[in-house]
């Protein structure tokens, strides 16, 4: 539908503006019909027949589209916001370069800066880095501040391109290099300066073109703490959608977690595909001299987006539009005929009482100062993410040619392209849950917290009940325990036994927030547990029914009578483009694989080997049916032998103390701390002072927080285990007090009941 505004005018001078919608057409915008002359005597329109009642006021309807004016008017309102968030990026980068110097994470009692920024910041790690990077640009390349904003008088560069020229320019080819970004897509300028950085050289032949048209010479660019190239991330990210029962789902968030156990860290999901791409290319079913590999993306069945289309169409649109000149230059003008909305302009009203000395002050004040201008980043976002949400459902992405919401957040306002999603992912899924929205808009919830939720409550009707459960849940726990409660309650939910909050309203019973117990139940990770879950959910989506993990593995069925789920859910991954063509190769070539597999036996005759995998059995029923096996069938595979190799039950021996690891599950038991590896076992009262070897006086720690937490006065924990050991975080409890990944008191307080 387009939306088209009548302005109806009568004789009397009266106006009025409806707004109404109309079916698009090719041939909206007709030619005018030639005028005819009204036969003779015919009477004109308007003027009343002798002996009759005059006719009301001519209305004259003047049909024009108002979409264009309207996403117009929505583009400058983003660029407003994206100006103040400009302005804040300067005291917030040099604040976070400060911290970052000053290792600022380990005084409040994390092992890393990751773990840091995700409790504290309600930020990824890489985000951090990347503004402490920033920061140091900032001192050494005076002239980057004024290209960021504008200030200068040129095209804003956005955080995106500046980060990139902070990366390879030094102050004599600073300003080559700014031409270059203006002149440039966000892509681009990432190829010109991997390529520069391949050469050791600064920018290539051509980047250092004045306006006048004379090149510059090339300089050497080797700045100082230079980042390895991998975080250039040169490589686009596409987002695949591939649509899969819930099961399969569940089954790769227990891969992933098994994944994070055997790298001994917080792993990604990125790193988790790279893996079972590499044991598809060692396996037996390798797809590499596969017809679907190296065609840069795979047409199956579920998978979502080409990912090779992805660079070309947005290099398309920018070539076509002569990089978007259509549209205003932002910072000349282009948000002058919208008022700043409320959000901007006390944010600007009080930043400039937070940066007055953004990079000065331990530890604490920078922690303080950083969160007051996240707090204002966060309003300015969530009103832009309300914008965006809106434009792409006017279809502005078309109308301003651009390939998406991630593309026009980078090329246009100059964020990131996962900001710029995850922004209008997050406003479409508060519009569904208001008391959700009402804890994120007051700052009790972080936007991670909130993605967390959001999928846990899923796209039906919820009850009240269940929503404010949640919504507590997520203002007390830390980030790492709702990951915990969302894996656990997806493998509950595939079999059969999710506790529910109570029915309101006539709702259907939702999920409610785990035990202590439970929770920590969950985490219990012994040799197999990972393989078993996997299988039982294999069973699950054969449509074998509720599995519960209490009871043994029953008979595998017939498959040809099984009923296999249908795809309810989408596994969404953000991926690089290579990787994403890979992944849904290796997929393609497993299902292949069991698709032949699986028709060598003729379909009248019983399958001989009753104890199969789920993804062959399923194969197998579909082979039977003469169906085509889809493309979830391949990644239960995949995530099958991932599992059979990397968690056999016939691994090393099993060690005395392995009976704690197994309980609180091969991890740091730290409040937020995601470390997997450098374990060691601590008493909770020295065995000096009296305290014993049993498992209720024993808990795993990672070395840090062991070494330097506990006995070097970082951090301090008392208390019972698993269940009962109360933790102070940072030098006197600046990080906070936690029981079982819960908050017990305001963060910042001082406690000196554990020293």
């Amino acid at each position: 539908m387009g939306y088209s505004a009548a302005l109806a005018i009568d004789h009397a001078g009266s106006e009025c503006f409806v707004c109404r919608e109309q079916p698009a057409s090719p041939y909206e915008h007709k030619p005018p019909r030639p005028h005819v002359a009204p036969p003779a005597g015919t009477p004109r329109a308007g003027t009343p027949h002798a002996g009759t009642r005059p006719a009301s006021p001519r209305r004259v309807i003047v049909t024009t589209p108002v979409v264009e004016r309207e996403v117009r008017v929505a583009d400058g309102m983003a660029l407003a916001l994206r100006a103040a968030l400009d302005c804040i990026a300067m005291p917030l980068a040099r604040s976070a370069a400060a911290f970052v110097r000053r290792q600022g994470w380990c005084e409040f009692g994390f092992a890393r800066l990751d773990d840091h920024a995700r409790e504290r910041f309600g930020r990824c790690g890489r985000w951090l880095r990347d503004l402490a990077l920033l920061g140091e640009s900032l001192d050494r390349l005076p002239g980057l501040q004024t290209a960021l904003t504008g200030e200068d008088g040129g095209r804003p560069l956005g955080r995106v391109a500046a980060m990139v020229v902070a990366r390879i320019a030094d102050p004599e080819s600073l300003q080559d290099w700014i031409m270059r970004a203006r002149r440039l897509t966000v892509r681009e300028l990432r190829v010109e300066v991997t390529r520069a950085r391949a050469l050791a050289t600064g920018p290539p032949e051509g980047a250092g073109m004045t306006e006048t048209g004379s090149a510059a010479p090339p300089s050497p660019a080797e700045p100082a703490a230079m980042p390895p190239p991998d975080d250039l991330e040169s490589v686009d990210r596409v987002l695949v959608r591939m649509a899969v029962p819930a099961p399969v789902r569940a089954a790769f968030d227990e891969g992933l977690d098994l994944f994070r156990a055997v790298e001994g860290r917080e792993a990604t999901a990125t790193s988790f595909v790279e893996a079972l791409v590499g044991e598809s290319l060692a396996g037996p079913h390798s797809f590499e001299n596969s017809a679907a590999a190296g065609e840069g993306f795979v047409a199956a069945d579920g998978i979502l987006p080409a990912a090779a289309t992805t660079a070309m169409v947005e290099d398309a649109l920018a070539r076509s539009t002569e990089r978007w000149r259509h549209l205003p230059v932002p910072g000349r003008g282009a948000g002058e005929e919208v008022t700043a909305s409320g959000a901007a302009a006390r944010a600007l009203g009080y930043l400039s009482r937070l940066s007055a000395v953004p990079g000065s002050g331990d530890a604490v004040d920078l922690d303080r100062r950083i969160r007051a201008l996240i707090a204002l980043e966060d309003e300015l976002e969530t009103a832009l993410g309300r914008l965006l949400a809106d434009m792409a459902e006017r279809g502005a992405w078309g109308r301003l040619r651009f390939a998406g919401v991630g593309h026009y957040a980078e090329e246009r306002l100059g964020l990131s392209r996962t900001a710029g999603e995850d922004r209008a992912r997050a406003a479409r899924a508060l519009r569904r849950f208001r008391l959700l929205r009402r804890a994120y808009d007051s700052g009790r919830v972080g936007l991670e917290a909130v993605l967390i939720v959001a999928r846990i409550l899923g796209d039906g009707a919820t009850g009240p009940a269940s929503e404010q459960a949640w919504v507590e849940r997520a203002g007390e726990a830390s980030v790492k325990r709702l990951r915990d409660e969302a894996r656990a309650l997806g493998l509950r939910r595939c079999a059969g036994s999710v506790a529910t909050a109570p029915r309101a309203r006539g709702t259907l019973a939702d999920p409610a927030p785990l035990s202590d117990a439970d929770w920590h139940a969950s985490l219990r990770r012994v040799r197999g547990t990972t393989a078993e879950r996997i299988a039982r959910l294999g069973r699950a989506a054969l449509g074998q029914g509720a599995l519960p993990p209490d009871a043994p593995l029953p008979a595998a069925p017939d498959p040809s009578t099984c009923l296999p789920c249908s795809p309810d859910v989408f596994l969404r991954l953000r991926l690089p483009a290579p990787l994403a063509a890979d992944f849904a190769a290796a997929i393609d070539a497993r299902r292949r694989a069991l698709e032949m597999l699986s028709g060598s036996i003729p379909w009248d005759e019983p399958w001989p080997d009753p104890d199969a995998a789920p993804s062959l059995l399923a194969a197998r029923t579909f082979s039977i049916r003469c169906r085509r096996v889809p493309s979830w069938v391949g990644l239960l595979a995949l995530l099958e032998d991932f599992a059979a190799t990397w968690d056999a039950r016939d691994g090393a021996p099993v060690r005395p103390q392995d009976l704690v690891f197994v309980r609180d599950g091969w991890r740091c038991t730290a409040p937020g701390c995601t470390s997997r590896r450098n374990l060691e076992d601590h008493h909770l009262l020295y065995r000096s002072r009296g305290g014993g070897d049993e498992p209720s006086n024993r808990a795993v720690l990672c070395r840090f927080h062991h070494q330097r937490g506990e006995h070097g006065g970082l951090a301090a924990c008392a208390g019972r285990a698993p269940l009962g050991v109360v933790w102070r975080l940072g030098r006197h409890g600046i990080g906070g007090r936690f029981l079982n990944e819960r908050r017990l008191t305001q963060d910042g307080g001082a406690d000196e009941s554990l020293t």
